[in-house]
């Protein structure tokens, strides 16, 4: 499926959700989602059968209902933890704290907290 880098360039690319890789760099086509690599994890959030999906790497999780979210800052390291809490899968990414406006793990969490810009998206992704 093609997902585009909102955080780079609106780059585009092949990501299989069945491996959690990127399989290519495309240089045009019809997104149903987006991606970027965070700490050495591939994070997408696409939807797929009218209901958004995240996955990372080769977990996945249905999105929101599926997860709950939470962004915390550590200043005196400078990083940001992010953390997926649902019942099965808990999961927890520690990076370097960015700007909101740059960073795509704050857009994920934005996404989440929004029902209108999930639905936006959920019907941009599948026109």
């Amino acid at each position: 499926m093609i997902l585009t880098m909102p955080f780079n360039n609106d780059k585009q690319v092949n990501f299989d959700p069945v491996t959690g890789q990127i399989t290519a760099n495309i240089d045009d086509g019809l997104d149903s989602g987006i991606f970027d690599r965070v700490a050495g994890h591939n994070i997408a959030l696409y939807a797929e059968d009218h209901r958004l999906i995240l996955q990372i790497d080769k977990q996945i999780w249905p999105f929101p209902a599926g997860v709950q979210l939470n962004l915390q800052d550590n200043k005196a390291s400078n990083a940001r933890r992010f953390t997926i809490a649902p019942a099965k899968q808990n999961f927890s990414i520690e990076y370097p704290a960015m700007a909101q406006d740059q960073d795509y793990l704050a857009y994920i969490v934005a996404i989440w907290q929004s029902a209108t810009l999930r639905q936006a998206l959920l019907e941009k992704w599948h026109s």
